[in-house]
């Protein structure tokens, strides 16, 4: 149920931005959080990829572009770590 939740969330963001008529620029945190309901600035912070923000809400984690035109639903893998875990199942494991 609450990934259901989150996922109409995050699906709605991009027809709010269009229904805005917002361009490509940069969103700060709390505009985003706005645009996103049940969701809060708190919720958002920087990923470990530039222009990307991390919305977690619970276990639930997804990445929005920071111009809110694009969400990455899924694994996001660091090539360049020897552990190779994914940057998703690290946040999912800190939570728990």
């Amino acid at each position: 149920m609450q990934n259901d939740r989150f996922v109409a969330t995050l699906i709605a963001l991009p027809l709010g931005l269009a229904a805005a008529g917002l361009s490509a620029q940069e969103l700060t945190k709390e505009d985003l959080a706005t645009r996103l309901n049940g969701v809060t600035a708190a919720d958002i912070s920087d990923s470990p990829l530039p222009g990307i923000y991390q919305v977690a809400i619970g276990a639930q984690v997804a990445y929005v572009t920071k111009d809110g035109r694009y969400i990455i639903r899924g694994d996001i893998y660091d090539a360049d770590s020897s552990a190779r875990r994914s940057i998703c199942s690290r946040r999912a494991a800190a939570i728990a």
